[in-house]
């Protein structure tokens, strides 16, 4: 290699070395307010029990929150549906 040639690749190695440690100082960073946030969230409720509903298949204004016999007729009552 010539003296000429070796002199300039070895300014072009110090120049890049010299250059790299620069830019990396320069280099954008994140933003400190940037930074992703993590909300924390509540675990859902469970929604409250139904009571269950009981009605006379004769008689469908007699309701019960417990199984029994209608007053009314005497059948037996079901528990209400959907």
């Amino acid at each position: 290699m010539p003296l000429n040639a070796r002199h300039t690749a070895f300014t072009l190695l110090a120049a890049a070395l010299m250059a790299s440690p620069a830019m990396a100082a320069t280099a954008p960073t994140a933003h400190p307010a940037s930074k992703q946030v993590v909300k924390k969230v509540a675990p859902a409720k469970k929604p409250a029990a139904q009571k269950a509903v009981y009605v006379c298949p004769m008689d469908p204004d007699v309701t019960s929150d417990k199984p029994g016999d209608c007053p009314k007729c005497g059948m037996h009552l079901e528990k209400k549906t959907k």
